[in-house]
């Protein structure tokens, strides 16, 4: 995805934005409320970032993650830290009851340890603008003092932004950090119980949504060759002018972007 390749010396960095707001209460699906998916897909996210760069009882510190919630009209840092630091301090370590195959062609439950590192929060109004801000904010921190980029935005959000306006030119602003072909990528991930399907569609695939959709459509990045290619063994057609959106409720989303390393 990004210009250079990650690793310990160079790692990427990973901005997580959490709306963090009521709307948040909704329910999203028949078993999870918005803001549970959302903790469900981050947690889960994060885990697997674990899983993939372990070697043995060390954790390779290939990404910096920060975790943004915006609620109360405000935005703050929840949560900041190399991949080592939220392996080794979780909120919580929950037991999870897990089917895999036995071998023979059966399936057998198993427990297995699932940790957690943001749990679900919902209050007021939503600041989409001020998350922005401040991701602006820690994204050109890391390039000013590493001399390059390799960040990626993930914003999380179950609706409209009431500055979408002000937001969008803050948007194009960090697109415009780093430089060329080092820019920040941003994608944004729709949270809404009325669509579902919609996985890096192109300007075509997004044109009879909903104004939020396409104004979650215009502030994405497009998508580079390394997530076409991811797209492709994951079964999915992804067009090279789509952009970096999703409504679709699956936790196989994030796991779609390859970083590489």
């Amino acid at each position: 995805m990004f210009k250079h390749s990650i690793s310990s010396v160079k790692p990427a960095f990973i901005i997580i934005i959490l709306d963090q707001s009521s709307r948040m209460d909704e329910p999203l699906n028949e078993d999870l409320t918005k803001a549970e998916y959302q903790c469900k897909l981050v947690n889960e996210f994060v885990n697997d970032l674990i899983f993939s760069n372990s070697a043995g009882d060390k954790i390779k510190d290939r990404f910096y993650i920060t975790i943004i919630g915006h609620n109360n009209n405000q935005a703050n840092e929840i949560r900041s830290g190399y991949l080592s630091s939220f392996a080794d301090s979780p909120l919580h370590i929950q037991k999870v009851k897990k089917r895999v195959s036995d071998g023979i062609g059966g399936l057998v439950e198993i427990e297995q340890e699932f940790s957690l590192y943001i749990e679900p929060f919902s209050s007021r109004e939503e600041n989409q603008l001020d998350a922005f801000k401040l991701s602006k904010e820690f994204a050109s921190a890391w390039f000013d003092k590493r001399k390059y980029c390799s960040t990626l935005i993930v914003n999380i959000g179950g609706g409209f932004s009431s500055c979408w306006e002000e937001t969008t030119k803050i948007v194009n602003d960090i697109k415009k950090i780093g430089e060329t072909a080092d820019s920040p990528f941003i994608f944004n991930l729709q949270l809404d119980a009325n669509i579902n399907g919609l996985l890096f569609p192109d300007l075509e695939g997004i044109y009879q949504e909903s104004f939020t959709s396409q104004l979650y459509f215009e502030w994405s990045s497009y998508v580079s060759n390394d997530i076409i290619e991811s797209g492709l063994r994951n079964g999915l057609r992804i067009l090279k002018c789509s952009k970096l959106y999703s409504n679709h409720k699956s936790n196989y989303i994030l796991n779609l972007i390859n970083f590489g390393s």
